[in-house]
């Protein structure tokens, strides 16, 4: 699906020896609320964004407590 394509990608950007930027991972994170993924997925993504400096932006964040909530995980999504 979408977000197979879209982890794929963001896995292919580091293996060419560049950097994703906030936009690509919140791509990524915005694929799993579409698809109902699992949504420790989305905080996985989400916390390594901050692993690598990157700042998530309120985009970033509203996707990935939208997975949360799918799940019905509100407290994840606000830990």
């Amino acid at each position: 699906g979408e977000w197979a394509v879209a982890m794929y990608l963001l896995r292919e950007i580091s293996r060419a020896r560049l950097q994703a930027n906030v936009i690509s991972y919140t791509s990524c994170i915005s694929t799993f609320e579409r698809a109902s993924l699992p949504w420790q997925m989305a905080l996985e993504l989400l916390q390594e964004m901050f692993r690598l400096k990157l700042r998530p932006s309120i985009v970033s964040f509203n996707s990935a407590i939208s997975v949360c909530e799918k799940a019905v995980q509100w407290t994840s999504a606000f830990a």
